[in-house]
């Protein structure tokens, strides 16, 4: 059966320090009626995913962005997200579907940030340099509905990762070399009991990309 949501809001933007510096912030809280969730079923052998309605859920959380820029050409930012989801009716809590059961892949804390600096590059005609890191920490989620299984074994566990890019920018077109999970960290951040299927990031990786625009 199809799914309904309500979702309220009640969020502030703001800028300080003649524009030099911003902070945005949010508090939600959503309603979410016949609720589907995956569940994996073996068949033959093989794991199978199951989509069914689960009943009703709730999620309420807070959002968190700031940014700054402490001299000319650095920028500095920062984001947070806490979040509180789970279900709020028992539908079948032999599978794991019961009354504050967390739902799946909804981390409870999230945490980002970036620095990124640019300069003049006048050896590559009118081209701006941009020097950019940023970093990612997600928390402890619930990957999947299974009432066989201890928590501890259908709960991915929290990682973090730092991206790496260095550029130049024209007018109409960017060219950039980047590392994207620079420490290589290897992280199981979604998986389908009993383990079977197991979904890993990226690990590190570096190349480089063309943009243009007209």
């Amino acid at each position: 059966d199809p799914d309904t949501l309500w979702t309220y809001e009640l969020g502030l933007k703001s800028t300080w320090l003649r524009d030099r510096a911003y902070f945005n912030t949010a508090v939600f809280y959503t309603e979410w009626s016949d609720i589907q969730v995956s569940q994996p079923i073996l068949i033959g052998g093989f794991t199978a995913a199951f989509v069914r309605n689960a009943g009703f859920a709730t999620s309420q959380g807070l959002e968190i962005e700031a940014g700054w820029r402490p001299i000319h050409n650095l920028d500095v930012s920062l984001n947070t997200s806490i979040l509180d989801a789970e279900l709020k009716r028992d539908v079948d809590p032999a599978e794991g579907l019961f009354d504050g059961a967390e739902l799946t892949l909804a981390p409870e804390y999230q945490v980002g940030g970036a620095v990124q600096y640019s300069y003049p590059a006048p050896i590559f005609g009118n081209a701006s340099g941009v020097i950019r890191a940023d970093f990612s920490f997600r928390g402890k989620q619930v990957s999947v509905y299974d009432g066989d299984l201890p928590r501890d074994q259908i709960t991915s566990e929290p990682y973090e990762l730092v991206n790496l890019n260095l550029g130049l920018e024209w007018e109409k077109f960017q060219f950039y070399v980047f590392c994207k999970n620079l420490f290589d960290k290897r992280a199981e951040y979604n998986f389908n009991a009993p383990a079977t299927v197991i979904h890993r990031n990226q690990p590190r990786t570096i190349g480089f990309s063309f943009r243009a625009s007209y």
